[in-house]
């Protein structure tokens, strides 16, 4: 009886061991497969305008199949949120090999005219300039002075002129978008006066030492008064030094 006994241990044993060495070697396999399948992903970017696909994919070419294969996708998208004008990643597998890559950008508000040029985002974080930058209608920033070691690529300006400059061509795109498209440039003067300059004839506005929020406000209720008569573009200069009160030098035919 133990000896019946016996043997029918040894062959269940004996199956277990058989049943455990297949489902490894079959474990083995599939996972060489699908590891084999990442070892040339293809990348589909999506959501990206202002960076093309290849720079992108140079950006992750060295990503191990690993960490294609990892659900949390870390090094991917760590490695993605590391290029200067990436806000944002998610990203998606689709089997066998696909690998779809959204990205959020970050867009310019306003190029900086310096050595070399710049660019910033509605959040003041420095940008390169591109190839394609000029294709951006966004105001330039001129005349300030700006410490390169202010301005790290990728980060947030460490300039607090560049910050309040930021700061008001966001406020005047939301409030006053018709002036913010219109304008071609927002500079300081050789008496440190703001000035923005229209991109239309051009039309000079100048508006003191200070970015007031009031000045903008007056000048929209100017803009208000001659709308059907007149536009901003009609004249040369338009003072708002003064309080509650606009100077102008109109256009001569």
């Amino acid at each position: 009886m133990h000896k019946v006994l016996n043997k029918i241990l040894e062959l269940i044993e004996m199956v277990l061991v058989v049943t455990v060495i297949t489902l490894v070697i079959i474990g083995s396999l599939s996972w060489a497969k699908i590891k084999r399948s990442y070892e040339n992903p293809n990348f589909i970017f999506s959501g990206n305008s202002i960076v093309n696909d290849s720079e992108y994919q140079t950006y992750l070419a060295k990503i191990t199949a690993t960490s294609l294969i990892d659900d949390s996708y870390t090094e991917l998208a760590s490695k993605l949120e590391e290029h200067p004008y990436v806000a944002g990643v998610r990203i998606s597998k689709h089997f066998p090999n696909k690998v779809l890559v959204e990205i959020s950008e970050r867009y310019p508000v306003a190029l900086i005219n310096s050595s070399p040029l710049l660019l910033v985002d509605n959040k003041s974080t420095v940008l390169p300039f591109r190839s394609n930058s000029f294709d951006f209608q966004i105001p330039i920033i001129s005349n300030f002075n700006i410490d390169k070691k202010l301005m790290p690529l990728g980060k947030q300006a460490e300039s607090m002129d560049i910050i309040d400059a930021v700061k008001f061509l966001n406020r005047l795109k939301i409030e006053y978008p018709e002036l913010y498209n219109n304008l071609s440039e927002f500079r300081i003067n050789e008496y440190d006066e703001y000035e923005l300059i229209l991109e239309d004839e051009p039309t000079k506005i100048a508006i003191g030492n200070s970015m007031a929020w009031s000045k903008i406000l007056v000048l929209q209720e100017f803009e208000k008064n001659i709308n059907g008569q007149k536009s901003l573009s009609d004249y040369v200069y338009l003072d708002l030094r003064y309080n509650n009160q606009v100077i102008t030098k109109e256009r001569q035919v």
